[in-house]
């Protein structure tokens, strides 16, 4: 400083700490880290500032580690040169007022930095900070939000974000962040909505990310209100068959819808045994061992991963018509299990006789397959 300008030593504290970071003066350490372009970036520090504030960085200068020998810059790869000075500007000031002013990215960085240095003050500030922002986060970044937390294990971070899936449930899980979940949080996600959407959306929700993760093959349905068509069992069929008459004239009760479903749920499961020996007999085999047993494992992994997801759902609080226009006709279960899960919506739901309904009510109630 020149002559001019009063001594640094009579600013206000903050602005002593201040000073003293952005000048370097009296540093007796550095920090090299790296732009996104590559170019290197030095950041002069005190030791004792820092020590003060991590016990990290205490053990790091006054322990037996290489960075308290070091003459040298302390290299750091592991995170980015503007996330890091915010970092020491934390440290030096303890201005929690920063924070409000930085990108939610940049706080989850900070986050991470002072877990990793053990700057409790700081992790805490910046938690509350997250959870302060949430009522202005885009649905997306909630999403993101709510995989972020479990990372963390934070219980209130994840009982603050499930408070805003609770006020508007869809809002929420329709996004396409949501099959971004790990396994195991967006199984957390599925028992979470249990009761805020209706059984078939959160099935139709599990089949999707199923889809998406390669765990199943999609499945081939097409939604018409209740009405599905699906290619016929044994090819195409002439429009003017018998059996096409006798179809279009099949009363559309629901006893005899469910009937007509487990008799082709029947057939079905006779063709998959009757395909899957002819598949087995005609397989030719030619990963190694190791890759197949690595396979078997994969699969049998999925497999369970799945049973877990459906065990979450109440199938027989659906009708016979719902589970048969959406799980009924879904690749997460065999035919024996929809027929077993099928059997036992029958037994639960009260299937008295019903009052005769108009030609034109049967009709627009129907349920078929094509």
């Amino acid at each position: 400083m020149d002559g001019t300008q009063n001594p640094w030593q009579d600013m206000k504290p903050c602005e002593r700490m201040s000073y003293l970071l952005k000048s370097g003066h009296l540093s007796d350490c550095s920090f090299a880290l790296f732009e996104e372009d590559g170019s290197k970036v030095v950041v002069k520090c005190h030791k004792f500032v820092l020590m003060s504030a991590s016990p990290v960085f205490e053990r790091m200068f006054e322990g037996d580690f290489d960075e308290a020998r070091l003459s040298e810059n302390i290299v750091l790869d592991d995170v980015s040169a503007p996330d890091f000075r915010k970092f020491i500007e934390y440290v030096y000031w303890n201005d929690n007022d920063l924070l409000q002013k930085i990108s939610l990215e940049t706080t989850r960085s900070l986050v991470y930095l002072s877990k990793k240095f053990m700057v409790t003050s700081m992790t805490s500030a910046c938690m509350d900070s997250l959870r302060l922002r949430l009522a202005d986060l885009k649905p997306d970044e909630v999403i993101d939000m709510y995989e972020y937390a479990h990372q963390l294990g934070d219980l209130i971070l994840i009982s603050s974000v499930q408070t805003l899936f609770i006020t508007n449930p869809h809002k929420y899980i329709d996004r396409q962040e949501v099959f971004d979940l790990s396994n195991e949080v967006f199984l957390k996600f599925i028992k979470f909505y249990q009761g805020f959407v209706t059984e078939k959306v959160r099935f139709c929700l599990i089949e999707r990310y199923c889809q998406m993760k390669g765990m199943i093959k999609p499945s081939l349905k097409i939604f018409k209100q209740f009405k599905i068509k699906t290619d016929n069992e044994n090819g195409n069929e002439d429009e003017n068959s018998p059996k096409k008459k006798k179809e279009d004239s099949r009363n559309s009760s629901i006893e005899e819808d469910i009937e007509y479903v487990s008799d082709i749920l029947t057939k079905r499961l006779s063709i998959s045994k009757e395909n899957n020996n002819t598949t087995a007999d005609n397989q030719v085999t030619s990963a190694s061992s190791q890759q197949e047993e690595s396979k078997k494992i994969k699969n049998k992994k999925n497999l369970e991963y799945i049973q877990k997801l459906l065990e979450t759902i109440k199938f027989t609080s659906m009708s016979a018509i719902e589970f048969c226009s959406g799980p009924g006709m879904s690749n997460l279960m065999t035919d024996t299990q929809k027929y077993d899960i099928l059997s036992r919506i029958c037994l639960t739901n009260d299937f008295s006789p019903k009052p005769k309904q108009s030609h034109h009510s049967r009709n627009s109630h129907s349920f078929r397959f094509y």
